[in-house]
Order: C-alpha cells, then sequence, then structure tokens
C-alpha cells in the first residue's frame, strides 16, 4: 500500500510538471521529456518485487554495461 501511495504521488507530480510545460515554452522540452521517460522506466523496472527477476534484470544490465 505505502508503495502505491508513493508512486501516486509520483505520477501525479509528473503530471503536474508536464502540464506546466504547456504553460511556458523552451528549448530544453525534448530533454525534458527524455529524463521523463527515463525516470518513469527505472520506477518501472526498480518496482520489481521479485528477487528472482529483479537479480535476472539486474544481471541483463550489467552484461549491457560490459558489452
Amino acid at each position: 500500500m505505502k508503495r502505491s501511495l508513493i508512486l501516486a504521488l509520483l505520477v501525479k507530480k509528473s503530471i503536474n510538471w508536464l502540464a506546466s510545460l504547456q504553460e511556458r515554452s523552451f528549448v530544453g522540452t525534448e530533454s525534458h521529456l527524455l529524463t521523463l521517460f527515463d525516470l518513469l522506466k527505472q520506477m518501472q523496472e526498480g518496482s520489481e518485487t521479485g528477487p528472482d527477476k529483479r537479480l535476472l534484470d539486474l544481471q541483463r544490465k550489467r552484461d549491457e554495461i560490459d558489452a
């Protein structure tokens, strides 16, 4: 339950940030969106609760870095 609440708050904060982009225009929008998508991907990958699945994900990341 606590993890769901934290995730909901982070999603709300992200949506508010995206809404604020419409209010102002600036050159860095693309890089901000790429950062947002990267953070969302990290949240999704880090939310796996099964230790076997998490270990496989970490080994895959290590293999990508080593390649």
